[in-house]
C-alpha cells in the first residue's frame, strides 16, 4: 500500500516555478560580473576616466596584482561635490544626454556603469577636488550608495587635503565573489594591469603614467607627458623594439585616417603584440590581427611574429561602440575597405625597410693549414675543463632581463661541398686532392646532413679579420699611482668623464687588474679569509628554487636546454654582445649580455659570503659615484624628484650604515666616511667594465632598486645587482679600444662563454638569448629541392 502511494506522488507533475523579480543587489552583482571581470577591467575603466578628465598625469597603485589595492591618481578636473552622493549609481553619466548623442560619442565613458559596477564587488572610496574648490571631498561607497567609512559615522561626503584631480581607490576586489577571488593569480593580474597601463601610455603619449606595486621603490612603468610616441615604446617595452621600428604618420585616406608604428623584418617575437585603438579606444579585433600578421609573414621566419602599433579615427556615426560589456570591441562600417587600406600601408612600409637594408657578405678563403695527418672529424665538442672555478649547474628563476633582445641577421647560404673540408695550408692549393685530409671510410652510412664542424683549426669567423697585438701587461697599481698614466690629465673616457663638473676633486676612474693573464696565478682566498656557511635561510630557500628548476630540466634527458650552452662551439663576434655560436647542427645567434646576467647571478648566489675581492686603485667616494650615476639617461631622474646632491648624499650615507653586511656578506667594503674601497670577484680570468657608468649605476641601484626592510628581498636585490654589474653590455675587439666599458671579445670568447657551460637554461632564458639562424638539416633539404 505504501509503495503504491510512493509512486503515485511521482508521477504527479510539479507545478511550474513562480516568476519573480530579483533582488536590486542581486541584479547589480550580476551586471558587475560581467562589467569587471579582472582588476585589469577595472583599470581600464579607471584609466579612461581619468583621460576623460583632462589628466596630464596617471598614477597606478597596485597591492596582489589589484585585488587587494588599485589606486589610480589623476590630476584632472575632479568631480564637484555635489555630484558625489550619486557618482556609484547606475546609469549616471555627464557624458551622454540623449541615445542620438551615443552616434557622435568622443569620450570614452558614456553608459555609467563603471564605478557602479566596481562599488558592488569592491570596497570603493574617492577623494576628489575640483579647480574652484577650496578643499577636497572624500565619500566611501558600498552597492552603489554612499556608505560610512566606519561603523556609527555619517556617510555624507567630508573635507579632506587634497589636490586638484582624483583618487580612486579600490580595495578587496571581488570580496563577494570568493570563487572568482580564488582563482586568480595574483602575479598573472599584475601581468595584466602593467600591460593595459603601457598600452594606454603608448597611445596617450602626451600623458605621463606611472605603475608601481605598493611598497615598491622602482615603478614598473614610468613615462614622461609630452615625448614622443617612439620614447614611450623605449620606455615600456626596451630599446630592442624603438629602435626597429618604421613609423607611419598619420594619413587620411578614403573613410579612415590612420597612423601605425610596425617593427621592421629585423625584429621578430614568438607572440603578435598588436596595440589597436579605434577612436582612441582599446579595443580587439581578429580580422585586423589577422591581416596584420600576414604581411609580416613573408620578411620573418616561420613561427615568429612582430609588435604593431595602430591608431584609427573613423567618422563616430559609422562606429558602434555599445556592443561589448567591457568596450573591448566596436563594429565598424566598411571593414573590408579599412583593413585593405592599413595592409596596403604597413606592406609598402616593409617593402620600404626591405629595400634600405644592407648586408656585408664575406668570400670564404683558406683558414690556416690543417694537420698533416688524417683524422676523423669530432662530432661532439670535448667537454669544459673542470676547475675550481666550474659552478655547479644552477639557473636563475623568474629572470627578466632590462638588455636588448636579439636582431634578426640574415645568413649566406653555406657552399656547395657536400662534406666539411679542412682549410687548406694556401689559396693556389685549394683544388689540389693532396691539400685536403681524407677521412678513413665507414661500414656505416655517412650522413652528410650529421656532420658537424667543431675542430678549433676550422675556419671560424676571427681568421677574416686583422690580427690585433695584445696591449702590454698593466703595470702594477699603487694607492700613489693611478692605473693610467693619463687618468688624472685627460678625464674623458670611462667612468672619469661622467665626473666632470662635479666638485673637481674626484680621483681618477677605479682600475681593476686586467682580464685573463694578470690574476692566472693570484690565490682564489675568500674576503672573510676562509669559506664558511653563514647559514642563512633566505639564501637556502633561494638555491633550492634554482636547484629544483636544474633538476627539473635534468629530468629529461631530451630537453634541449641540456646542451644547448654545455656542448656549443664559439662561431664568431657579430655586434654588441651578439655572438655566433654553433650547437649540434644548429646554429644561434646569442645574447651574452642576457646570458651572462643569468650566469653571474647564479655564481653571486653559489659564492654568497666567500668572495675575493678585487680591491680599487684608490677608494671612491659613494656620493659622488652616484651624482654621476644621476646624469646618466638610465638614471631616469626628473625635476619633481629631489635634487641630486640630495639624492647622492641620502644613498651614500644609508650604504655606510649597511657597510657591516655589505663587507660580510658581498666583499663590498666602504670605510666610515663612504669610500667604496672594494668589489666582489665572482670569476677568474673576468673583470667586469667599470666605465661607461657601470660602476656608478651599481652603487646607485644598490640604493633604489633593494628592498631593504626584509631579509629575502634585500640579498635577492643585492645580487640581481651585482649580476648586472658583472654581465657585459657590449663586446670590444681591441682590449684597449672599450676603455673600460666593454669587455674583449678574446675575454668572452675564452673564460665567459667557457663558464656559461654550466648555465641550465629556463624557457624564457632561451627566448631572451638565442635566436636560431640556421639548422644544417633543414639547409639539406633546400639544396636537395635546387
Amino acid at each position: 500500500m505504501e509503495s503504491n502511494e510512493t509512486s503515485s506522488s511521482a508521477a504527479t507533475p510539479k507545478p511550474p516555478r513562480r516568476i519573480q523579480p530579483l533582488d536590486a543587489t542581486v541584479v547589480n552583482r550580476i551586471a558587475a560580473g560581467e562589467v569587471i571581470h579582472r582588476p585589469a577591467h577595472a583599470l581600464k575603466e579607471l584609466l579612461e576616466n581619468a583621460i576623460d578628465a583632462g589628466a596630464a598625469r596617471i598614477a597606478v597603485t597596485c597591492r596582489d596584482g589589484g585585488l587587494k589595492l588599485l589606486e589610480v591618481v589623476d590630476d584632472g578636473n575632479g568631480i564637484h561635490r555635489d555630484d558625489l552622493p550619486i557618482l556609484c549609481e547606475r546609469f549616471t553619466t555627464s557624458k551622454l544626454r540623449a541615445f542620438e548623442d551615443l552616434a557622435a560619442i568622443a569620450t570614452y565613458g558614456f553608459r555609467g556603469e563603471a564605478l557602479a559596477s566596481i562599488s558592488h564587488v569592491a570596497h570603493l572610496a574617492v577623494t576628489t577636488r575640483t579647480r574652484d574648490s577650496v578643499c577636497a571631498f572624500r565619500a566611501t561607497y558600498c552597492d552603489g550608495k554612499l556608505a560610512p567609512d566606519r561603523p556609527g559615522a555619517p556617510a555624507d561626503p567630508k573635507p579632506c587635503a587634497g589636490n586638484q584631480g582624483t583618487v580612486v581607490s579600490v580595495q578587496d576586489l571581488f570580496y563577494n565573489l570568493r570563487n572568482r577571488q580564488r582563482a586568480m593569480k595574483p602575479g598573472e593580474e599584475m601581468a595584466l594591469v602593467a600591460d593595459t597601463v603601457a598600452r594606454y601610455a603608448v597611445h596617450n603619449a602626451h600623458i605621463g603614467f606611472t605603475l608601481r606595486r605598493a611598497g615598491a621603490g622602482a615603478p614598473e612603468v614610468s613615462t614622461n607627458p609630452g615625448a614622443s610616441r617612439i620614447d614611450q615604446v623605449r620606455a615600456i617595452y626596451g630599446n630592442a623594439i624603438a629602435r626597429e621600428l618604421i613609423e607611419i604618420p598619420r594619413t587620411e585616406a578614403d573613410r579612415v585616417t590612420y597612423s601605425a608604428l610596425v617593427t621592421n623584418p629585423n625584429y621578430a617575437t614568438k607572440k603578435l603584440t598588436l596595440l589597436l585603438f579605434i577612436n582612441h579606444r582599446l579595443v580587439e579585433s581578429a580580422t585586423i590581427k589577422r591581416a596584420l600578421d600576414r604581411v609580416f609573414e613573408p620578411h620573418l621566419p616561420k613561427g615568429m611574429h612582430p609588435w604593431i602599433y595602430v591608431a584609427l579615427d573613423l567618422p563616430p556615426h559609422t562606429v558602434d561602440v555599445n556592443v561589448h560589456p567591457t568596450k573591448k570591441e566596436v563594429h565598424f562600417m566598411h571593414q573590408d575597405h579599412i583593413v585593405d587600406t592599413l595592409v596596403a600601408a604597413v606592406r609598402a612600409a616593409l617593402e620600404s625597410a626591405g629595400q634600405s637594408r644592407h648586408y656585408k657578405t664575406t668570400t670564404l678563403v683558406p683558414g690556416p693549414a690543417a694537420a698533416p695527418t688524417p683524422e676523423v672529424v669530432s662530432f661532439n665538442p670535448p667537454p669544459p675543463p673542470v676547475g675550481e672555478d666550474a659552478p655547479t649547474p644552477q639557473v636563475r628563476a623568474s629572470r627578466t632581463s632590462s638588455a636588448g633582445s636579439l636582431d634578426a641577421w640574415t645568413v649566406p647560404p653555406p657552399t656547395a661541398a657536400a662534406t666539411p673540408r679542412r682549410s687548406t695550408p694556401s689559396a693556389s692549393a685549394a683544388g689540389s686532392a693532396a691539400s685536403t685530409p681524407r677521412i678513413p671510410s665507414s661500414s656505416a652510412a655517412r650522413r652528410e646532413s650529421h656532420l658537424v664542424r667543431t675542430d678549433s683549426r676550422a675556419t671560424t669567423l676571427d681568421q677574416f679579420f686583422t690580427p690585433i697585438r695584445p696591449p702590454p701587461p698593466p703595470k702594477a697599481v699603487t694607492a700613489e699611482t693611478p692605473s693610467r698614466p693619463d687618468a688624472v690629465n685627460r678625464r674623458s673616457t670611462g667612468d672619469t668623464e661622467l665626473f666632470d663638473g662635479l666638485d673637481g676633486s674626484l680621483p681618477a676612474a677605479p682600475s681593476l687588474p686586467a682580464a685573463v693573464d694578470s690574476d692566472a696565478g693570484a690565490a682564489w682566498v675568500p674576503y672573510a679569509g676562509e669559506e664558511r656557511d653563514l647559514g642563512l635561510a633566505s639564501i637556502h630557500e633561494l638555491r633550492t628554487e634554482l636547484d629544483a628548476l636544474a633538476a627539473a630540466s635534468a629530468a629529461d634527458p631530451t630537453d634541449p636546454r641540456r646542451t644547448l650552452l654545455a656542448n656549443h662551439t664559439f662561431v664568431g663576434w657579430v655586434h654588441g654582445a651578439l655572438v655566433a655560436v654553433q650547437s649540434g647542427t644548429d646554429l644561434y645567434l646569442a645574447d651574452v649580455g642576457v646570458l651572462a646576467d643569468a650566469w653571474f647571478y647564479q655564481r653571486a648566489l653559489e659564492l654568497f659570503g666567500n668572495y675575493p675581492a678585487w680591491r680599487l686603485a684608490r677608494p671612491v667616494p659613494l656620493a659622488d659615484l652616484v651624482a654621476a650615476a644621476l646624469e646618466l639617461p638610465d638614471a631616469n631622474w626628473t625635476p619633481d624628484l629631489p635634487p641630486k646632491p640630495v639624492i647622492a648624499e641620502h644613498i651614500a650615507r644609508e650604504l655606510v650604515l649597511r657597510r657591516d653586511m655589505l663587507a660580510d656578506y658581498f666583499s663590498l667594503e666602504i670605510s666610515d666616511d663612504g669610500m667604496l674601497a672594494t668589489l666582489p670577484r665572482l670569476l677568474r680570468g673576468y673583470t667586469p667594465a667599470v666605465g661607461g657608468g657601470n660602476l656608478a649605476m651599481l652603487v646607485l641601484r644598490l640604493g633604489t632598486e633593494v628592498d631593504w626592510t626584509a631579509e629575502r628581498p634585500c640579498l635577492a636585490g643585492i645580487l640581481d645587482e651585482i649580476a648586472r654589474f658583472y654581465s657585459p653590455r657590449t663586446l670590444v675587439e681591441d682590449e684597449g679600444a672599450g676603455d673600460g666599458v666593454g669587455v674583449p671579445v678574446r675575454v668572452a670568447e675564452h673564460v665567459l662563454l667557457p663558464a656559461l657551460r654550466s648555465l641550465i637554461l629556463a624557457p624564457e632564458l632561451v627566448a631572451a638569448g638565442f635566436v636560431r639562424l640556421a639548422n644544417l638539416h633543414e639547409l639539406y633539404k633546400v639544396f636537395e629541392r635546387c
